[in-house]
């Protein structure tokens, strides 16, 4: 009794039925059957492009009404080498519609894995059969993309020409392998990569046989794509392969298996402890077209973080020893050096000033990379630190109030040169400094602020509402600068810059220091003669300030000024009557104004709500009629899988069947597509309509005024005005009876002193050593009446 190899038996088998269905062995008389398909007696080659064709024995190729059929051992032909398909079993189906794809090719092979650079060197225990399919960059975007999620298939991004337009790709066809189960095997990568795995290897990774895998090829470069955790498949013909392959690798796993055959048994599982996790995705392009883009680029460079690299990989990564990744990461190697970056969950520990300053915080979903070059080796991230976990040292006064930003950059050669920023809210804690000072001092609020970091200590700016101080108020924010030297504390201080009142009386503009040295105050006070500049401190006892300004009285004829005199003192009068009466009606004014702000925030915050409102209701609509599309979709599938089943004697009637029914539904999606259309429209709309009342409550809140009323810049002038009238009514009252009959200038002199007790000061002048004026004066007090 003769014997057959099982592989050939079935290959007889399949050519006994396919003629019986009235399919054609391929001869060399087929070469013009089917265009992209030419055959001699030995082989047949179905040319997808100039790029890659697939090559089959003449007696193993098939070919009716158009499509091809290919089974047993098929070569992948490509300009940098062949790859094998064994037990293959593929369908190549004519689309003379898409050019860029012309073949719908659906079946089930062997993945060629132990062919591919860097997975030579895996351990397979076992490889079932594949679903197999043909696909365009932008038909595996639309499959396993999520946009929504933010997820991007890391595929290879090569240019052309790598001289030219590097934005001009290359446009390479897919062929994507759907294991369903059964797939096993160990991957130790980062031995292959070079790196020390003696005690961890960060790029190893196993596949365990009770996952699915999806394996994505492009045969041309090569780049391969590796993952447990792809998206879900939706095209027909992927359907088509994942149930072939299914069904092939029942059959296979009943029968015996060929003593000849390599392929290890599909049910074989790895090793018990396997060192390497369970695989994530992983990636690997020949020329280095894997790009890596940052999630979180603030206070990066614009030119760090932006490359492409040969190797992608989710895994938990140390880069150096600064920072450690656990996401998605890229890396590259080369000519420019190396470079390695992700975005994931990140985890910084490193001394900055080793005994003394420690940083060791988990930075959220971030981004980190490592650079090494000729010139530098530098580690860097970026992120959002939460609220709940401080990155700061406990020792260090500052809190963030909420989520910060936080990046830094590390010298892997010198870690003392590193700098840390952060951007956010943060609290400060003055304790350290009532200690120092002996004052009574407040914890600050500090907004809008900036945090720098580096060896020799932490610098805090942003601006303030919070007064440090019981004498001292603000006139509205005002800006904070607060420096904690770490090498020399004695360095440390906080300076405040803006409108302030002090034991009362305004200053603007005005400074308050508080260092080793104390609390000390300087200021502009403007008086009826002159602006003055005013310096002093507080301490336990109160605030104590003064402060002096020449003056000079210009008399060209002195005679005709003492008639003048007489004239000045009624008119001065009437000028601190009248000025009086203006700084009422101004006050008057801005009380109005402050009321009006009040009910513009209130109606732009009605506005922003409504607004909202809206927003929230049309993506509601948008989010229903997506669902509804999405299960016309699904019903479409599902008729077309029953169509697939059923047997060739039905498919006639069962297409027409099905045509009608996807025609019905197609109908209903384009409906429910219009629908959709016109909601983004609207919601388009509303959009910008929300951003419009976002805009106004910005404006409204930026145009409300928080001064008191008194330091409005309209009724602060009037005030100096008034203070400024009243002092040229006392000199008129003074000058008066006292002024010498001479043709000549004189000058004077302004002092002022401000404490507990309020602002007061003295005005002297002469001439010659002649005293002509010697009078005192309190401001704010009330004028006498003349």
């Amino acid at each position: 009794m003769l014997s057959m190899n099982p592989k050939r038996a079935r290959l007889a088998l399949r050519a006994t039925l396919l003629a019986a269905q009235g399919l054609l062995l391929c001869s060399p008389a087929a070469r013009a059957a089917v265009p992209g398909l030419s055959c001699d007696p030995d082989r047949c080659v179905v040319e997808i492009n100039q790029s890659l064709a697939f090559e089959a024995a003449a007696g193993a190729t098939f070919e009716t009404a158009g499509t091809i059929e290919m089974s047993g051992q098929v070569l992948l032909r490509t300009p940098v080498g062949t790859a094998q398909l064994l037990e293959a079993d593929l369908t190549f189906e004519p689309r003379p519609e898409t050019p860029e794809v012309p073949f719908e090719l659906y079946g089930s092979a062997m993945a060629p894995l132990p062919g591919l650079p860097l997975l030579g060197g895996a351990s397979i225990h076992a490889q079932p059969l594949a679903a197999v399919g043909l696909v365009s960059r932008d038909t595996l975007r639309a499959m396993l993309d999520d946009p929504f999620g933010g997820y991007r298939l890391p595929l290879a991004e090569n240019p052309k020409d790598p001289a030219g337009d590097p934005n001009d790709l290359q446009e390479p066809l897919y062929l994507f392998f759907h294991f369903e189960t059964g797939l096993a095997l160990d991957v130790p990568l980062g031995a292959a990569l070079g790196f020390d795995t003696t005690e961890h290897d960060p790029f190893g990774f196993s596949v365990p046989g009770d996952q699915s895998v999806t394996f994505v090829l492009d045969p041309t470069e090569p780049y391969f794509y590796l993952s447990q955790n792809a998206r879900e498949i939706l095209l027909d013909a992927a359907d088509r392969a994942i149930n072939r392959a299914r069904t092939a690798n029942a059959q296979r796993q009943q029968s015996n298996p060929d003593p000849s055959d390599p392929t290890p048994a599909p049910d074989a599982q790895p090793a018990d402890g396997s060192p390497w996790p369970d695989l994530g995705e992983f990636a690997f392009s020949w020329l280095g077209g894997i790009p890596f883009e940052p999630e979180s680029t603030w206070g990066l460079p614009a030119d760090v973080g932006h490359f492409k690299g040969q190797l992608y990989v989710e895994t938990t990564l140390p880069l150096y020893k600064f920072v450690e990744i656990n996401g998605s990461i890229v890396t590259y190697a080369g000519e420019h050096g190396f470079e390695q970056a992700g975005n994931g969950e990140v985890q910084v520990s490193f001394d900055l000033v080793p005994g003394v300053l420690n940083f060791n915080f988990p930075l959220g979903q971030a981004s980190a990379g490592l650079k090494v070059t000729d010139e530098e080796q530098l580690v860097y991230f970026s992120g959002l630190n939460a609220p709940d976990f401080s990155f700061l040292p406990p020792f260090v006064p500052f809190a963030p109030a909420n989520e910060t930003r936080v990046a830094g950059y590390i010298s892997v050669q010198d870690p003392s040169a590193a700098r840390l920023y952060a951007e956010g809210q943060f609290g400060y804690d003055t304790e350290n400094l009532r200690r120092l000072t002996g004052l009574d001092l407040s914890n600050l609020m500090v907004n809008t602020a900036h945090l720098s970091i580096d060896e020799n200590g932490f610098r805090l700016r942003g601006r303030t509402a919070s007064s440090i101080h019981p004498s001292i108020q603000l006139g509205g924010s005002v800006e904070v600068d607060v420096y904690v030297a770490i090498q020399r504390p004695q360095d440390s201080y906080l300076k405040m810059t803006g409108q302030m009142l002090v034991a009362g009386v305004g200053l603007s503009p005005a400074s308050v220091t508080v260092s080793g040295a104390g609390l000390v105050i300087e200021g502009q006070f403007v008086t009826p003669l002159s602006s003055i500049a005013m310096t002093g401190s507080i301490t336990a006892a109160g605030p104590s300030l003064s402060g002096s300004a020449g003056i000079l009285f210009p008399l060209d004829t002195v005679a005709k000024a003492l008639d003048a005199a007489r004239a000045d003192v009624i008119a001065a009068q009437q000028e601190v009557e009248r000025v009086q009466v203006l700084i009422n009606q101004m006050r008057g004014v801005v009380q109005a104004e402050r009321q009006r702000d009040a009910a513009n925030i209130a109606a732009a915050g009605a506005k922003v709500a409504a607004a909202q409102t809206q927003v929230n209701s049309l993506q509601s609509s948008i989010n229903y009629h997506n669902g509804l599309i999405a299960s016309y979709q699904r019903a479409i599938s599902n008729k077309r899988a029953w169509y697939n089943k059923q047997p060739w004697y039905k498919k006639t009637w069962a297409w027409a069947e099905y045509s009608a029914y996807a025609a019905a539904k197609s109908a209903q999606i384009a409906y429910q597509g219009s629908i959709v259309a016109g909601l983004h429209t609207a919601k388009a709309t509303a959009q910008a309509a929300l951003t419009i009342a976002q805009g106004a409550l910005q404006l409204a809140q930026a145009a409300a005024v928080t001064l008191p009323i008194d330091l409005d810049p309209r009724v602060a002038t009037l005030i100096a005005a008034l203070e400024t009238a009243r002092g040229t009514l006392r000199l008129a009252e003074l000058a008066l009876p006292a002024l010498p009959h001479i043709d000549a200038d004189f000058h004077g002199l302004i002092s002022l002193g401000l404490d507990l007790g309020g602002l007061r000061g003295a005005v002297t002048a002469d001439l010659n050593g002649v005293s002509l004026l010697d009078g005192q004066v309190v401001f704010g007090a009330k004028p006498k009446a003349c």
